[in-house]
């Protein structure tokens, strides 16, 4: 292991040290170490010499098929997610950060191996810029600084914020320090509003963002969290036309068969049809994982437990996003805006012991 600041980052990608660092076991790391190093004729890996009837496997795709989705769990029963992640051989570190009691709320709107994958690529991709001598875009202020107080709201502007680990900020923006490859802030479907193609998504409350950033920063190693946040020309999204911009929110019979559609990969019906090609959609942030859902006949059953819920200065009050296509209109419309407004704040040790303190005395139910 290294000896610096990143004292327990390993010096080397491909190794047993990174096994064990993005969160399998000692015992498991050294096993599947042994396949890597001990690899059968067929498929070569990313290391091998390229070989045009095969596709490589990659390091990362070989570890986490050793966390598949056999006897996945998503209920609500902790016996059985910690024995869903025993029988993968997940560390202990992992195990208990996924299962952090003050964050059972975040983690009941995902499933089990989900979230353990979620974890094992963000740790991968920590050790992967590091030893490639990656340097991230830091922010300069943290989440509880001034500027990051100030910025929340602004005259005229609609502000929205995305929590990420900093590593999916690598190729945010160029040498310059300009904005350049958004598409890696997308997230892969089937999402609230999409059931089969990328969409970027935000919050309109920091509240919400921080809450994403304390739970990711759980499941972290060494990795560092960012909140971003762009701003949006009230003005822009007055003037947007009809067929680009669309509004769902709950409890409207739109926004259950909506989302019931979009989470179970269902085609949607012809009046739904506009929400589909809407450059952005305004809505209510949905909760609750996909498996829940397809547990129902249709939206219609959907009960306001579906709703994310953010704690405001009139009690809990329902999760507001707003949702970007990657098609061409939607991802020119943030980037007009994002090109302007981006900012990056980091979400320290402070912030998240300050959470903590903020939310320990209600425990996530």
């Amino acid at each position: 292991m290294g000896s610096n600041a990143f004292a327990n980052i390993p010096d080397e990608l491909f190794s047993q040290d990174a096994i064990e660092y993005v969160g399998f076991s000692k015992q498991k790391a050294a096993e599947i170490w042994a396949g890597w190093v001990n690899w059968p004729p067929g498929p070569p890996r990313e290391i091998d010499p390229h070989d045009a009837c095969w596709p490589q496997v990659t390091f990362l795709d070989y570890i986490k098929g050793h966390a598949n989705y056999t006897n996945d769990v998503w209920h609500d029963d902790d016996a059985a997610w910690f024995n869903c992640m025993q029988q993968k051989a997940i560390a202990i570190d992992l195990q208990q950060a996924i299962m952090d009691p003050i964050f059972k709320y975040m983690r009941m709107t995902g499933i089990c191996i989900t979230w353990v994958r979620n974890a094992i690529d963000m740790r991968y991709r920590g050790i992967e810029n590091i030893q490639r001598g990656v340097i991230l875009g830091m922010a300069i202020h943290s989440c509880s600084s001034s500027r990051a107080i100030s910025a929340q709201s602004a005259p005229g502007l609609t502000i929205l914020f995305e929590a990420v680990d900093t590593a999916r900020t690598t190729r945010l923006f160029d040498t310059q320090g300009q904005l350049d490859k958004i598409m890696d802030l997308s997230s892969p479907p089937p999402t609230d509003f999409s059931r089969n193609k990328s969409m970027y998504y935000f919050t309109t409350s920091f509240a919400v963002a921080k809450r994403y950033a304390a739970w990711v920063k759980r499941s972290a190693n060494c990795e560092s969290v960012v909140i971003i946040k762009i701003a949006i020309r009230n003005k822009v999204i007055q003037s947007m036309s009809e067929s680009n911009i669309q509004r769902l929110y709950w409890p409207s019979d739109d926004w259950k068969e909506f989302v019931w559609r979009c989470r179970t990969k269902k085609q949607p019906s012809t009046e739904l049809r506009k929400y589909a090609i809407a450059a952005l959609i305004i809505g209510t942030i949905a909760n609750n994982t996909d498996k829940n859902y397809c547990g129902f006949e249709s939206g219609s059953q959907l009960t306001e437990d579906a709703v994310l819920k953010v704690d405001g200065p009139r009690g809990q009050q329902n999760g507001i996003q707003f949702v970007f296509s990657t098609d061409e209109e939607g991802e020119d419309l943030l980037l007009e805006a994002a090109s302007r407004t981006i900012e990056t704040f980091s979400f320290t040790k402070d912030d998240m012991e300050t959470w903590i303190r903020e939310h320990d005395n209600q425990i996530d139910s």
